[in-house]
């Protein structure tokens, strides 16, 4: 007998899930439970692989390699920066020009507090970014202890113990990826 492949299997969860939660509005604590925990789960491996990923490829490079890896990189960086601020300045051309809001209140206005852009990508530690899931800041941590062990005369040992860390966090995944169907479910069952 065959198996049901697993995007099958997801499909099937998310249409009993989604009838489940609408034909039964009183959802049992259990299941609200089980779908926080499942996507604390993926969570749980995401950031580990990013980081490990960028550390492997980067340190793999020679010093020569990456000298000619890095202009086509910043070149893209800053063609994508690029886009993204021209949208960015031209969104406001997309609404309509009003005078006057028919909803405004001085109590709706809030003073947020300033954000650091720099301090989004370069941290203090890396330890914090990894534990607030700052995806920009373990990156650029990732990149630059990548380009840190780039010159190290005996780093082979250090990258065959980073792949086999790579690859038990896979495997993790592969397990939590196993319980999918059950996930999902929740998921669309509390939705």
């Amino acid at each position: 007998m065959k198996k049901i492949p697993l995007s099958i299997q997801i499909i099937f969860a998310i249409i009993l899930g989604l009838s489940g939660g609408l034909y039964f509005t009183a959802m049992p604590a259990i299941i609200g439970q089980i779908a926080d925990s499942f996507l604390a789960l993926l969570q749980l491996t995401a950031i580990p692989y990013i980081s490990l990923s960028i550390i492997i490829g980067v340190c793999q490079l020679s010093a020569k390699e990456a000298k000619w890896a890095l202009q086509p990189a910043l070149l893209s960086m800053l063609l994508i920066a690029a886009i993204i601020l021209l949208f960015i300045f031209s969104a406001p051309l997309a609404f309509p020009n009003w005078q006057n809001a028919e909803f405004y209140s001085a109590n709706t206005i809030n003073t947020p507090e300033p954000v650091s852009l720099l301090s989004i990508f370069i941290i203090k530690n890396p330890f914090e970014a990894l534990a607030n899931a700052n995806i920009p800041g373990v990156v650029f941590f990732s990149f630059i202890l990548g380009i840190g062990l780039i010159p190290l005369n005996n780093k082979q040992p250090l990258i065959g113990t980073l792949e086999q860390l790579l690859e038990g966090i896979t495997y993790i995944n592969k397990i939590v990826m196993t319980w999918s169907p059950v996930g999902i479910f929740c998921i669309a069952y509390r939705a």
